[in-house]
């Protein structure tokens, strides 16, 4: 078991754009700790060309829905 376990696994996985899209907030999870899991997984894109409002407009989409509702509104009263 050990042998296939280090012969598999490095620790250390690459992450691609589309692992970073597929991410979302979950359920019970606070708007902070999803950030902060979306910006830990934004760092080990290692080969990511993307613009920071890009990696923005993507940790918005992926919030949950009656989040980015109530984010509309406060910008719309701005």
């Amino acid at each position: 078991m050990r042998k296939f376990h280090d012969h598999f696994f490095s620790g250390e996985t690459k992450v691609r754009l589309l692992d970073l899209t597929s991410v979302k907030q979950n359920r019970d999870e606070s708007v902070l700790d999803y950030l902060q899991r979306f910006e830990a997984l934004k760092n080990r894109c290692f080969n990511l060309s993307l613009s920071e409002k890009d990696l923005a407009d993507l940790a918005y989409n992926s919030l949950r829905s009656y989040l980015k509702r109530n984010l509309r509104v406060l910008i719309s009263l701005w």
